[in-house]
């Protein structure tokens, strides 16, 4: 079980993904919320540094991005997830695509990996997975063959996440990683 959870890598933020990762990967799914967006409470805001990494990424060989999020089929959720990936598309030159997720489909489910890959059209080992959550993201990644990358979270969790135990199990799990494989990915 604590494989899934395995990333393969780590860092504090997107920025910090080096760029030399996409001349042998050239495409990425990522997650979107806490990822690449800062979200507090009703404002929702692009993280500078993402969109100028992604710029980067895409001169050492990026090609495609997909946007994986749980949406709930929400249409707000869903406008406001196609909104940004229209605007990070304009901002970086690559070709970005979101994928909105309903509840049966939810990461870390099989499902919209799969429909990111075919989309992308290529084999899982060009692709990167990055986002925030060990649960979701990494497991989902994983179970996929994706190369995982493990972000913090940008800004503050939402009381929702408090309140869903979002935020203590993805520290009880990435504290039982720690321990059980003497992971040390402090920089």
């Amino acid at each position: 079980m604590f494989k899934t959870l395995l990333p393969d890598g780590y860092y504090r933020n997107f920025a910090e993904i080096p760029s030399q990762l996409f001349k042998n990967k050239h495409y990425m799914v990522s997650d979107l919320d806490q990822t690449v967006i800062l979200k507090n409470y009703k404002v929702h805001s692009l993280s500078v540094e993402a969109v100028n990494s992604l710029k980067t990424y895409k001169e050492a060989g990026l090609k495609h991005l997909v946007f994986l999020t749980n949406t709930n089929a929400r249409e707000l959720k869903k406008r406001r997830a196609e909104y940004f990936a229209k605007l990070i598309a304009a901002q970086t030159g690559l070709q970005v695509d979101c994928i909105c997720l309903n509840y049966r489909e939810r990461k870390p489910k099989n499902i919209g990996f799969q429909r990111a890959i075919s989309l992308l059209g290529c084999i899982p080992d060009q692709i990167v997975m990055v986002g925030d959550q060990l649960v979701a993201d990494i497991k989902g990644g994983n179970r996929n063959n994706l190369f995982t990358v493990l972000v913090d979270n940008l800004g503050r969790y939402h009381w929702q996440s408090w309140i869903s135990g979002r935020v203590i199990r993805n520290k009880l799990a990435f504290l039982g990683l720690r321990l059980r494989f003497g992971l040390d990915y402090s920089k």
